[in-house]
């Protein structure tokens, strides 16, 4: 990962904020870990279709 850093802030509403630490809990993750794993895998996939399309 890059040695830059950035903050980055997301508004939700409370129910979703706990669904969200519950399964994190429960996958042993924290909330970071699983938007930056689920944002490479998105990434992938967009990168995949675009040179499938080529």
């Amino acid at each position: 990962m890059s040695e830059k850093q950035t903050t980055f802030t997301m508004r939700m509403d409370k129910d979703l904020h706990k669904r969200i630490k519950i399964f994190s809990a429960e996958q042993e993750m924290t909330i970071k870990d699983m938007f930056i794993e689920c944002m490479e895998k998105r990434m992938a996939e967009a990168k995949k279709k675009e040179k499938d399309e080529k």
